[in-house]
């Protein structure tokens, strides 16, 4: 029986203008997930230096937790839950 061997994704990050200024293309990467409390818990004991900020009310009824920069390579990454959707409609 042969070992099945580990896919990893490789995702690479190209700061323009010095990562100071916000024209044209990327400039934030948000992740929908069904419990953000959980998910900022499970990051946050992965790596105890993260320090993710609190959970905050977003557009709408989502809530948001924004990930530092200094941790994101300078991209803006944030988590984001809408409490009107369950885990079964993502």
């Amino acid at each position: 029986m042969r070992a099945r061997r580990r896919s990893t994704a490789v995702l690479q990050l190209v700061v323009l203008h010095g990562g100071t200024h916000h024209g044209e293309g990327f400039f934030l990467l948000s992740f929908g997930v069904v419990d953000i409390d959980k998910a900022v818990a499970a990051l946050s004991a992965r790596d105890r230096d993260m320090k993710i900020g609190a959970v905050r009310a977003g557009v709408g009824h989502w809530r948001v937790a924004d990930l530092p920069t200094d941790a994101t390579l300078g991209v803006q990454i944030q988590l984001t839950e809408d409490p009107g959707i369950d885990g079964d409609e993502r």
